[in-house]
């Protein structure tokens, strides 16, 4: 059924370009819309034939209930919603009654495509709010939902959490605008991957890149937007760089921040095993004794330089967090002074 707001809406624009009026009528010939508002409320006898008929009605002279005037069935996705009119001698509008029902039929099925695309974006906000706000996440229906939405909710996600505003922007977007200005974004690691990665992504989707908190998770969604809007928290606290922060890199001063101890699970498992290979240890200990200086450390190691390069970068590897930074470096060595500290717990 056609909302008398959508159906007086388009008959305005129709009515813009020719001198008929004309009449829109729902499915039980009432007059919904027209260019003569003394006749919105009427029933149109003529209209209620369209609908049991499905075909064109003819007037051609006016009585106490009809203008004279041809009337067709609105049909949408192959189904009679409604029945638009023209009123006016019918030779005369027989000539542009073809085109005005096209013109018609494509500003009505336009107006409903957006109407719909607008619901589905409000639904995909509304669950995109609850995927980040409920730890419960969301029911098997509403993931099997996203999933027909483009959404795999079991594919590894980036959660970014920023204060840039965002693009004008015609994809299918995940994301929630939140009423202080900040702006979550839930992106595929895989589809981000394939497009150049998470920087390039950004440019096409925010206006200008700012500071961004961003975590890596899988189905843990409520989790992880916390952990990226603690990034951000922590980033501008300490006026870091504008661009992309991860958790990751950031997981131990974002729970200070917080003020939240560390369990098990929150400690980078990377950091455990490195613990576990003593050679990379001592390397680790040995750069944050000599402050990150590359020729101390190798000579203190009795090892080359390209030697110490190469353990720096197992160390990335096995932890994701970069050695050679002085952010990084302070977390892997807190990193390992809470498992020193834990031993009887943590394992």
């Amino acid at each position: 059924m056609i909302s008398k707001e959508l159906a007086q809406k388009v008959a305005n624009q129709v009515m813009k370009d020719i001198d008929y009026n004309i009449n829109v009528m729902d499915d039980d010939g009432r007059i919904i819309a027209s260019g003569d508002a003394k006749r919105i409320g009427d029933i149109h006898q003529g209209a209620k034939k369209v609908m049991a008929s499905k075909t064109r009605n003819v007037i051609y002279e006016d009585t106490e209930t009809e203008k004279k005037g041809i009337n067709d069935p609105i049909f949408i996705n192959d189904e009679c919603v409604g029945v638009v009119g023209i009123s006016g001698n019918p030779a005369d509008v027989m000539k542009i009654k073809n085109v005005v029902n096209s013109l018609f039929y494509f500003l009505i099925s336009r107006e409903i495509e957006m109407t719909k695309q607008f619901s589905e974006k409000e639904y995909r906000q509304k669950m995109i709010r609850k995927m980040i706000y409920q730890e419960k996440g969301l029911t098997k229906e509403e993931q099997e939902y996203l999933i027909q939405q483009g959404f795999d909710y079991h594919e590894e996600k980036y959660i970014i959490v920023t204060d840039a505003q965002l693009k004008p922007y015609t994809d299918r977007l995940f994301y929630h605008q939140k009423s202080s200005g900040l702006l979550v974004l839930i992106l595929s690691k895989k589809q981000t991957d394939l497009k150049g990665g998470l920087s390039e992504v950004l440019k096409t989707i925010v206006k200008e890149m700012t500071y961004c908190g961003v975590s890596l998770v899988k189905d843990d969604f409520y989790h992880g937007y916390h952990q990226a809007r603690g990034t951000l928290a922590f980033i501008k606290a300490v006026k870091q760089s504008q661009g992309i922060h991860f958790y990751e890199e950031n997981r131990l001063f974002v729970n200070v921040l917080r003020e939240e101890a560390l369990s098990q699970e929150q400690l980078n498992p990377g950091i455990l095993r490195m613990r576990a290979d003593e050679m990379l240890c001592e390397t680790l200990l040995s750069f944050f004794e000599h402050d990150g200086h590359m020729k101390e450390t190798a000579e203190a190691l009795i090892i080359h330089r390209n030697t110490l390069l190469y353990r720096l970068n197992k160390i990335k590897e096995l932890t994701g967090i970069d050695p050679t930074t002085f952010k990084g470096l302070s977390n892997l060595i807190y990193g390992l002074v809470l498992i020193e500290k834990n031993k009887g717990s943590v394992v």
